[in-house]
């Protein structure tokens, strides 16, 4: 095993005198993606919130990351860098209410709940989230009747460290804990969530082609209690994935075969297609085809949280943006009409399928992207080969943006534009932390 260069040995000589442990790491801290990277000074991975607390008031520059899901540079300091991951512990259940550690995966707190009988209400599909992560990003499931994690009916307190290296429980309803439950990492370290909880239940999960009227119907969308339409580029090819409640016996089919985006091919072999179809245009235009075609239907039944949450992962860049309900066939429309200019010239091919989730809209945050009014969320997503995707992704901010859009603000492309009340949130923000301590260039762009 290598020696620990010099600055390895002062970056763990720092922790100790925290109390926490050397931290040594010779890599630079890279996203999930691999799109983000950079270098802090100090990396930490505090066990208990007192010494989150410690590591807070000794830093003059801090970020927390959780999983690293995010797709754009929120977490990147030249300071300290603060890993949640061990805080992983339930806290207490009191009702249908619990207090989980901000470091616990969504997918470890599913399985928790579930050995109690209780679950989330509405879950992503990217279960190495971690609870902090998502919270502070208002990450969302496909249930049209559900609100995000973030939403006042699911997040009903935080726990945080703020800049003083203070321990604050957040739990009245005022603009503090409206900006916090989507906070951005802007108010301070999220360490504990109080999420409500519903009982356990078996999902039936269904996919199947629609045509595009079918799949967009209000009436065919009411009727499920998780809904996902899929739109496979440069096709007329629909998918519709459903997901409801029911007493069968459970059967996993399938399902898992992982395939990714229900475009019928698992992750590692769609990520081969892609890897040799980028920078060609009829390879691209033949990955595309063999993806509509290898659509087929499928059923399975199984716990609530294990039909939610997906097991299979690619390589891939994902922005989103939602829009209200409405807007869904202008939204559709505006996507569509861009991916087919963009592969006609040459310029980009939309080389993955283009995502629709209905969800109900936010109460009691500030800046959630569906706060205030029911939406339909366009996830993008593109093989990071596929180099224009930048450009493209902007094209398409640009087009719904002007339909009324507002970006995720896990996903590239964050931006508070549309966002009625950002300038309440900024204020909360400059009264939390008003020495810039959790400030950062990717924070300090959106703030202008």
């Amino acid at each position: 095993m290598p020696s620990p260069t010099r600055r390895e040995l002062l970056l763990g000589a720092g922790a100790l005198a925290l109390g926490l442990g050397p931290v040594a790491h010779a890599e630079p801290w890279t996203n999930q993606a691999g799109n983000v990277t950079f270098d802090p000074r100090q990396r930490l991975a505090p066990s208990t919130v007192d010494e989150v607390a410690a590591a807070v008031k000794a830093a003059k520059k801090v970020k927390a990351v959780g999983g690293g899901h995010s797709f754009h540079r929120g977490t990147e300091t030249e300071g300290t860098l603060i890993s949640v991951e061990n805080l992983r512990a339930q806290r207490a259940l009191d009702g249908d209410a619990v207090w989980l550690e901000a470091g616990l995966t969504l997918r470890e707190a599913s399985e928790l709940l579930a050995a109690q009988g209780r679950a989330l209400p509405s879950l992503p599909s990217g279960g190495d989230q971690t609870l902090g992560g998502a919270v502070s990003t208002a990450t969302h499931g496909g249930n049209p009747t559900c609100g995000s994690l973030s939403d006042g009916d699911s997040l009903l307190a935080l726990e945080l460290v703020d800049a003083a290296g203070a321990v604050r429980t957040l739990e009245v309803e005022d603009d503090t804990l409206a900006a916090a439950r989507v906070g951005l990492g802007a108010l301070g370290v999220i360490t504990a969530v109080k999420l409500r909880t519903v009982p356990t239940t078996a999902l039936r999960l269904k996919r199947g082609l629609v045509s595009e009227w079918d799949g967009l119907n209000p009436e065919r969308i009411a009727q499920h209690d998780h809904y996902s339409l899929f739109w496979l580029p440069l096709s007329e090819r629909f998918v519709a994935v459903t997901r409801d409640e029911t007493t069968a016996e459970a059967h996993h089919g399938n399902v898992l075969r992982k395939d990714w985006r229900a475009c019928g091919l698992e992750p590692r072999a769609l990520g081969k297609l892609l890897r040799k179809a980028a920078g060609d245009a009829e390879a691209s235009e033949r990955a595309l085809a063999r993806m509509a075609g290898a659509v087929e239907s499928f059923e399975a039944v199984g716990p609530d949280h294990e039909i939610q949450l997906t097991t299979g992962s690619l390589s891939a860049i994902e922005a989103a943006w939602a829009l209200p309900r409405e807007s869904a066939e202008d939204g559709l429309r505006a996507i569509r009409e861009l991916t087919e200019a963009w592969a006609r010239d040459g310029r980009f091919f939309l080389n993955l399928p283009v995502e629709m989730r209905w969800v109900r809209g936010d109460r009691g945050t500030l800046i959630s992207p569906t706060q205030g009014r029911d939406s339909v969320v366009f996830g993008l997503a593109s093989h990071p080969d596929f180099v224009r995707w930048p450009d493209f992704f902007a094209a398409v901010g640009k087009s719904l943006g002007a339909l009324g859009a507002r970006a995720h603000w896990g996903k590239h492309g964050a931006s508070p534009r549309n966002h009625p009340e950002w300038e309440r949130f900024a204020a909360v923000r400059e009264a939390m932390d008003p020495g810039g301590k959790f400030l950062n260039p990717w924070l300090e762009g959106l703030l202008g």
